[in-house]
């Protein structure tokens, strides 16, 4: 549909500009894995008659791989045909190091996920395209990640990736499993409201979107999810 409507506005008037948004805006911190898409939209709307465009990112410190996405963005916008693959695997290597690997592997484990989830990717999703048995996988991952590397820069920037994970496990749909009277609903382990919360903090976090960051707290009325129900 929107393909469509920019084919229209080109034939209608001179001047295109565009305001895209880049990041998930009902939660900053939730993971939004559009890092294959960036620079092919940005292709795309030069193609179609588009003379200017702004990407707006997160405005808080610690949203989802924020950095390597501004990164992307810069890149794409000086050179629309710019190779997105070698400048996001630049930024991987010089700056999260040894981990670069498996923080790729993070990265197309989740990215594989929400392309077969077969969903818009809109910036208000709320994690449809998650479920609770991928969760554990992107654990996993995040385990081996902080068992290997032990300078404390990365580290640092390693906790700051490791976020989004730490919101999935908190709130992502449960597991649905059938039990004799009914059914039994299980989400991951995961950090508890306020242990997210202080994380949060520490980082600096201001903004789940739009809206302060309090609104996260009155959004799950200041508790994590039950584990079990």
């Amino acid at each position: 549909e929107f393909q469509r409507d920019n084919a229209n506005w080109t034939h209608a008037a001179r001047n295109i500009f565009i305001w895209d948004y880049t990041q998930n805006w009902f939660c900053f911190q939730q993971p939004h894995p559009n890092f294959h898409v960036l620079q092919p939209n940005i292709r795309f709307f030069l193609e179609h008659g588009v003379k200017g465009i702004f990407e707006q990112s997160a405005h808080s410190p610690a949203s989802d791989f924020d950095l390597l996405k501004g990164y992307l963005i810069a890149q794409a916008l000086w050179n629309p045909d710019m190779d997105w693959r070698a400048h996001y695997d630049e930024f991987l290597s010089l700056y999260y190091g040894a981990a670069a690997p498996m923080i790729r592997e993070y990265h197309d484990l989740i990215t594989k996920q929400a392309i077969a989830a077969n969903s818009p990717l809109t910036i208000f999703n709320e994690l449809e395209w998650m479920d609770a048995d991928l969760i554990p996988q992107c654990e996993s991952i995040f385990a081996r990640i902080f068992e290997a590397i032990d300078d404390q820069v990365l580290i640092e920037r390693l906790r700051r990736a490791y976020l989004p994970v730490q919101y999935a496990a908190m709130v992502a749909a449960p597991r649905v499993e059938a039990v004799a009277d009914g059914f039994m609903l299980r989400r991951p382990p995961s950090l508890s409201f306020d242990e997210y919360w202080n994380t949060l903090m520490a980082f600096g976090v201001t903004h789940v979107g739009d809206d302060p960051i309090g609104k996260l707290r009155e959004r799950l009325q200041g508790q994590a999810p039950p584990r079990e129900e």
